[in-house]
């Protein structure tokens, strides 16, 4: 999300607040939760606009 179209010219823009939101929906229950993200989330995958592929660490 920080280079953006720097790094490509045809790479999808992604609202933050968009991102948050289907964050909290998918990982935190429905609240934002910055932590629990970080525990749970190991990459966002950008496939499209308005569309990502979250995946999770592998639980230990």
């Amino acid at each position: 999300m920080e280079k953006g179209k720097a790094a490509c010219d045809k790479s999808p823009t992604l609202e933050e607040t968009w991102l948050k939101e289907e964050l909290s929906k998918r990982v935190c229950n429905g609240t934002y939760d910055e932590r629990v993200i970080r525990e749970k989330v190991d990459v966002v995958k950008v496939v499209g606009a308005n569309k990502i592929e979250i995946v999770l660490k592998k639980e230990r």
